[in-house]
């Protein structure tokens, strides 16, 4: 019997799949606009914060 705290296995896999395809469309969708727009843009500092991860959060603090 699973217990309630852990997915099922068939779940886990379910999610992962998920997240994979999730992660190819963004990339499929930035390469399009990137294309069409001409390469990347600049954005702004306060832009770049509102997207940080908390990865990315932790790397800049041990930067500073």
């Amino acid at each position: 019997m699973q217990s309630d705290t852990q997915p099922a296995p068939i779940l886990e896999a379910l999610f992962e799949s998920a997240e994979e395809e999730a992660g190819y469309q963004q990339t499929l969708i930035r390469y399009q606009w990137e294309k069409k727009n001409g390469g990347l843009h600049a954005v702004s500092y306060t832009h770049l914060r509102a997207h940080e991860t908390v990865l990315d959060l932790v790397c800049r603090l041990l930067l500073e």
